[in-house]
């Protein structure tokens, strides 16, 4: 069977697709985070303020983007890139809204990941980042790196994506539950330490 789903678009189309598709992979590169972060603010605000308008806080994204457009002076075409871009970066940094086991589970095979990039760099020679080293079996590292990871990157970001999309709220207290519980780790460890330090 033919599974070329883009078959019968025509080549406008397909364009105009493909251009979307590169960009919202492109948006999931860290080095755009904290603008990204910037840009779904905004347009949070923005959606925020149209749903006040329209008497409904819980309007969702469909239902005011045409008064957000009208506000933000932006085409809707811009506004919906914008949502693409922002659902799947929120998707590729959604590990720490998952259950607790799932979460950590994933956070392990990313660290493992990290480790094992770091000591390949380290065998060639090259610089590698000092966070990336520690092997996630090293219980403090992996849980001080998993605190700062939600607490700068994760949350701040998935706040601004709750506003926009109010339905994914029960994630951020599901965030908050995960940090807790990293921070109660990172607590513990430390503990630890100092107990077999003295």
């Amino acid at each position: 069977t033919n599974a070329n789903f883009a078959e019968g678009m025509d080549r406008a189309d397909f364009d105009e697709f493909r251009k979307t598709v590169i960009f919202v992979i492109l948006a999931t590169d860290m080095k755009v985070h904290f603008e990204l972060v910037d840009k779904v603010q905004a347009l949070a605000e923005a959606i925020e303020e149209a749903r006040n308008q329209m008497g409904d806080p819980t309007a969702s994204v469909t239902r005011c983007m045409s008064t957000c457009e009208v506000l933000m002076d932006r085409d809707t075409a811009a506004d919906r890139t914008l949502v693409l871009k922002s659902m799947v970066h929120a998707s590729d940094v959604s590990n720490p809204v998952l259950p607790m086991a799932m979460a950590r589970a994933w956070a392990y095979r990313v660290v493992l990941e990290f480790h094992a990039q770091a000591q390949q760099e380290k065998s060639e020679g090259l610089p590698f980042a000092p966070f990336m080293e520690p092997h996630p079996d090293e219980t403090l590292p992996f849980a001080k790196l998993q605190v700062g990871f939600i607490a700068h990157v994760v949350k701040p970001y998935w706040v601004e994506v709750a506003r926009i999309l109010p339905d994914l709220k029960d994630r951020l207290h599901q965030l908050d539950s995960n940090l807790d519980t990293w921070k109660q780790i990172q607590a513990d460890e430390e503990a630890k330490a100092a107990a077999e330090g003295s």
